[in-house]
């Protein structure tokens, strides 16, 4: 059974992107990994993964024929913990630019932490260089800790965007 269109006109208030409820597939998150996987990834293609990671953000890739990389999250003990925007850089030339999808999450699950604006920003404008699709694990969008105000969602920011 559908939910009535008044509640998915409602959700889709919150974004700035066109769409009517009548174009939304409901699925499960792993699903939804999954549709986007068996569509973008074939054998043989980079994919550049937040780590560490939901098993299945990697894992259905993996299992296509994918070259996983690994762009950590920095910190831990005393050093707060972050994802450094340079390393994705840095993960994205090693393969010679030569990267299918770049899949992010955040807020990022386990460790909660969050780009700025800015920073996300850089994270398009990286796979825009080098012509990647990006999956946008929006999952905790909305329960950012702390003062971080919620980011953009992807789809609304880049063109080559899935969520």
């Amino acid at each position: 059974m559908n939910p009535p269109s008044f509640v998915l006109e409602r959700f889709f208030a919150q974004y700035e992107f066109s769409a009517k409820y009548q174009d939304v597939l409901e699925c499960v998150p792993c699903e939804g990994i999954l549709l986007t996987a068996q569509a973008l990834v074939a054998p043989g293609d980079h994919v550049v993964v937040v780590w560490p990671a939901y098993q299945s953000l990697f894992e259905i890739a993996r299992a296509r024929g994918a070259m996983i990389h690994r762009w950590h999250v920095r910190g831990g003990g005393v050093v707060p913990l972050r994802f450094d925007v340079d390393d994705l850089a840095a993960t994205c030339a090693a393969v010679g630019g030569k990267v299918k999808l770049i899949v992010v999450n955040f807020p990022h699950n386990p460790t909660g932490c969050q780009l700025t604006e800015s920073e996300l920003m850089r994270v398009v404008a990286i796979a825009r260089s080098c012509g990647a699709f990006v999956l946008g694990d929006e999952m905790y969008r909305g329960l950012e800790y702390g003062d971080s105000p919620p980011l953009p969602a992807m789809c609304e920011v880049y063109e080559r965007a899935s969520r």
